[in-house]
């Protein structure tokens, strides 16, 4: 018996579902296949006899072609910035001269594919009482909740454009990048002064990646909240 689709995909939300109603053509473009995604949605409607399972199916794979997309830019931007010293340790940018600046890359790269650019709410009262927000430091791209981004995951399952970020255990240090393929991440390398570098930290085995007591994880892009 074929599955009812309603119990398999989340409902998207209302207005991309009038959106996909006006502008199906589009829709079905954006996720890589028109003609495919033609076949599949009949399929299923002759199949299920559920419209809205349709719909939700079609904006389930539009919604992860324009994923992949966008993390194909990422890793692309992320690695043409190699060599950049911009973000420096001596610098002055967003962060002050003399910090490490890896997690401005990594928020930098993202803003400039078009997606939002990942914050935190501050841990103090700027946070509690005014819901202030920030960029997530290296430590937290590895262990905290980002919006927009899945729990911490295996290195094992990173593709392009991922965010690959340790913590280090007993400090809030880490070190935090973007998977450009093979075993490359690029980074604001410390050790280059802050150079961006690409190299396989991260892919390294256990123990060699400067983990600090840490686990290197990957963060997937899941769509803007």
């Amino acid at each position: 018996m074929e599955p009812v689709l309603s119990t398999l995909y989340p409902l998207p939300p209302v207005r991309v579902m009038g959106w996909l109603s006006g502008n199906s053509r589009q829709g079905f473009q954006a996720a890589g296949s028109t003609l495919q995604l033609g076949f599949e949605a009949a399929k299923y409607l002759n199949r299920v006899g559920d419209t809205a399972s349709v719909v939700r199916y079609a904006w389930l794979e539009s919604l992860k072609a324009q994923q992949q997309m966008n993390n194909g830019a990422l890793a692309g931007e992320a690695a043409n910035a190699q060599g950049s010293q911009h973000w420096d340790v001596a610098n002055q940018t967003k962060i002050a001269a003399g910090k490490d600046k890896c997690n401005e890359f990594v928020g930098d790269m993202i803003e400039g594919v078009g997606r939002a650019r990942p914050r935190v709410k501050y841990t103090d009262i700027r946070g509690w009482l005014f819901g202030m927000t920030r960029d997530p430091s290296a430590k937290e791209w590895a262990t905290a909740d980002i919006p927009g981004y899945s729990a911490p995951m295996p290195v094992s399952s990173a593709s392009k454009g991922d965010i690959v970020a340790v913590g280090h255990s007993g400090n809030g240090q880490g070190h935090v990048g973007i998977y450009v393929g093979g075993s490359g991440v690029a980074s604001a390398n410390w050790y280059q002064g802050g150079a961006i570098t690409i190299n396989n930290w991260g892919f390294r085995p256990a123990g060699q990646n400067d983990e600090g007591g840490g686990t290197v994880v990957v963060r997937k892009w899941l769509g803007d909240q």
